[in-house]
Formats: C-alpha cells, structure tokens, sequence
C-alpha cells in the first residue's frame, strides 16, 4: 500500500498540550501602550514612570527622562501646554501623545 493513502498520525495529546497553549496565545507579557488605549486606559503624565512615558508614541527614552526631571523640577504639569517646556516635545510630538494621556483639570 502507498504511504500517502494512510491516515495522519497524530502526536499523542501529552506532548501537544504546551504547543496548544503558544497557538492560542501567540502574545504573552504586559500590554504595550497602544493596546491599553484601545481598551481605554491613558498614562498620566504626572505619576508615570519613566518606562511608561517612554512607551508612549515618539517618545525615546531621552525625552522620557527629561519629561521625569521637568516634573521633578515643576512639582507636577498644570496643563499639556507645560509638556512644550521638556526638551525634545514640541507641538507636532504633543499633538501625538495627547490622545494617550489622562485629561489634566485645566484641559
């Protein structure tokens, strides 16, 4: 008889139960900032941490520190407006992380 004409052999279910586990869940970890805005949470800028600012679209981990040492100088940021005065955040970078930030009282 042909090879080809048998049924499929298939690995006993012991040994596949972990490869069923990875295929159903391909992404294991934390969620990256873009898919907690999907599910509608924002970062407040005023108790993030570091990691979390630099997450945040455009911002590499420089401009995150510099956003940190700001805040530390300032206390906190009254407005998105005192974001312009952290070196490496302009308008065009304010406009992109707005979305993904907390409302502050003075929006």
């Amino acid at each position: 008889m042909d090879s080809t004409d048998e049924s499929p052999v298939f690995p006993s279910a012991e040994g596949s139960e972990a490869a069923l586990l990875s295929a159903e869940s391909p992404r294991s970890g934390p969620l990256t900032i873009r898919q907690k805005y999907l599910l509608g949470k924002r970062v407040d800028i005023n108790k993030a941490s570091l990691v979390e600012i630099s997450e945040l679209p455009g911002i590499s981990d420089k401009v995150a520190a510099a956003v940190v040492e700001e805040r530390d100088r300032l206390g906190r940021f009254r407005s998105v407006e005192d974001l312009l005065g952290v070196k490496g955040i302009k308008e065009k970078r304010l406009q992109k992380i707005l979305p993904f930030l907390v409302k502050m009282p003075n929006n």
